[in-house]
C-alpha cells in the first residue's frame, strides 16, 4: 500500500454501555436534489435521537432518513454500508 493513502491508525477504549457505527462514505455522501451531502451532523442527529434503541432499529432510522434526504429522481451513487455494535 501508498503510505500516503493509508488511514491513520487510532486505539481507543470502548465501555460496556457504548455504541460505536462504522459506515462507507455513501452514507454521508448521500445526495438530495439540490447535490448537497447528507454529512455528518445529520448522521449524529439520528443516531443520537437512536440512543437506547436496538442497533437494528438505529439503522432503519437512519436508512429512512436517507431515503428521505435523497428523493427517488436522483440515483444513489456510491455503495450504503452500516455496521452498528453496542459493547456489553
Amino acid at each position: 500500500m501508498l503510505e500516503e493513502c493509508a488511514y491513520p491508525v487510532r486505539t481507543m477504549t470502548i465501555e460496556p454501555g457504548e455504541r460505536f457505527l462504522l459506515y462507507t462514505d455513501g452514507v454521508i455522501e448521500s445526495e438530495n436534489g439540490r447535490g448537497e451531502f447528507f454529512g455528518d451532523a445529520r448522521l449524529e442527529e439520528v443516531v443520537r435521537h437512536s440512543q437506547g434503541r436496538a442497533p437494528s432499529d438505529c439503522s432503519d432510522a437512519i436508512l429512512a432518513e436517507i431515503q428521505r434526504w435523497r428523493p427517488a429522481s436522483v440515483p444513489q451513487q456510491d455503495d450504503i454500508t452500516l455496521v452498528i455494535v453496542d459493547v456489553e
